[in-house]
């Protein structure tokens, strides 16, 4: 059986036969050495800017393909399709591989960036992607519930601070938030037992709303050895 030769003049032996009946080295034309050349020669976009016109028929073009005209509209990539789309973009496939961006293009992108974020647009969007039940830690609406009576007692709460020391009794701590909070162990805003109970820093009282069972077991452990 004859050797058959890529159609796109690398002088490779072909390994795929794309639909217009073309033989290839690639399983794409643009991967083939003398594609991947003249590609990078025509660069015809280089150094121009669009119109406002063909910008606006991009972002029509964009929109025709949203929503419900999209072909992926409602479906799912499998897991073998997400790792071709992954291998597709990652070390000598992907554009920057071996680059670095210049401090120009960096400066430029984080003004795009900013800009972006200030938009009263975007700061909505963002907001409504992370409210109730769109945000990560959303737990039923249970921080919306009232806490105990006992809590509205400031002479406990300083109770509480005064039993540990009037500081932050996690020792992973940062040392770098001084003001203090009083942390439910269990989440539970109406269990105001002492030893539920903790005084941390502010700042491992937000980091206490993350991976919240582990948080849990340290601090009840933390409480058990210093007072049980």
């Amino acid at each position: 059986m004859s050797i058959q030769i890529c159609d796109y003049g690398c002088g490779r032996e072909a390994t795929h036969q794309f639909k217009n009946g073309k033989l290839c080295c690639s399983d794409h034309y643009t991967k083939c050495p003398i594609m991947k050349t003249k590609i990078k020669k025509i660069a015809w976009n280089k150094g121009k800017k669009l119109s406002e016109e063909h910008k606006k028929n991009i972002s029509k073009n964009h929109a025709r393909l949203s929503g419900k005209d999209n072909g992926m509209y409602g479906k799912k990539h499998s897991e073998a399709s997400l790792k071709k789309i992954s291998k597709s973009s990652c070390g000598e496939n992907n554009g920057m591989y071996g680059k670095q961006h210049s401090e120009e293009t960096k400066i430029k992108i984080g003004k795009a960036c900013k800009e972006s974020l200030n938009k009263k647009e975007t700061k909505e969007k963002l907001r409504e992607n992370n409210t109730g039940e769109n945000n990560p830690n959303w737990k039923g609406g249970i921080s919306c519930e009232p806490y105990c009576e006992q809590w509205l007692d400031q002479d406990y709460k300083k109770s509480i601070k005064e039993r540990d020391g009037y500081k932050c009794l996690n020792p992973e701590c940062n040392k770098t938030c001084k003001i203090l909070s009083i942390h439910h162990i269990d989440y539970n805003k109406k269990n105001c037992h002492p030893f539920n109970l903790i005084t941390i820093c502010a700042s491992c009282n937000v980091k206490a709303n993350f991976n919240r069972n582990w948080h849990k077991s340290w601090y009840q452990a933390i409480i058990e050895r210093r007072y049980l």
